[in-house]
């Protein structure tokens, strides 16, 4: 057994997921203003279809090929971030960071001749989110948005065995999105 798990380690696990979705849901938060300067907390609770997938084949022993394939995905998001923002007329420009929370599930399926196995996992995992945007007020108390929020979650060897914990991208960069939302006076 252990040259099929040293094959198998050999060839390695798809670590490069193409992951595309839509993401839409609630964004609430509060926000102090101190001249041309903005502190505030905001959080997040969205759907967020994001998966990939990704295939590799090699060799488990000379001769004899395999292929191992992976899929990765989630479907909500809660974030939780403060924000410091610089105050310009109507216009906010903003930088954001801090706590991520999604769950993942992940799919592995291993095929050589005369062999094939599959196993799947899920579990909520922590990460981070970092990001910006800028903000206008419009008329009748309406913002306009277009924030830019990176998603990163934290694998704690659960959906990598092998591997220490490390950071791997969720999602990637959210599009840019442009959303109306009520807001109080400054």
């Amino acid at each position: 057994m252990p040259v099929a798990v040293n094959g198998i380690n050999g060839i390695g696990m798809p670590t490069d997921f193409k992951t595309r979705g839509f993401t839409g849901g609630t964004h609430g938060g509060y926000n102090y203003q101190m001249g041309h300067w903005l502190l505030g907390v905001e959080a997040d609770f969205e759907y967020l279809r994001s998966a990939g997938s990704n295939t590799v084949t090699g060799f488990v022993v000379p001769g004899l090929p395999a292929t191992i394939a992976t899929s990765l995905g989630t479907d909500w998001l809660f974030t939780l971030r403060p924000r410091l923002g610089l105050i310009f007329g109507s216009w906010l420009f903003y930088g954001t960071g801090g706590l991520a929370v999604t769950r993942l599930s992940a799919n592995w399926s291993f095929v050589s001749i005369g062999a094939a196995e599959s196993a799947s996992a899920s579990a909520t995992e922590p990460g981070w989110a970092a990001g910006g945007g800028v903000e206008t007020m419009l008329p009748g108390k309406i913002t306009l948005r277009a924030p830019l929020l990176a998603v990163t979650a934290l694998l704690r060897g659960r959906f990598c065995p092998s591997s220490p914990p490390s950071l791997r991208p969720l999602g990637g960069i959210r599009e840019p999105h442009h959303g109306q939302r009520a807001r109080r006076e400054r």
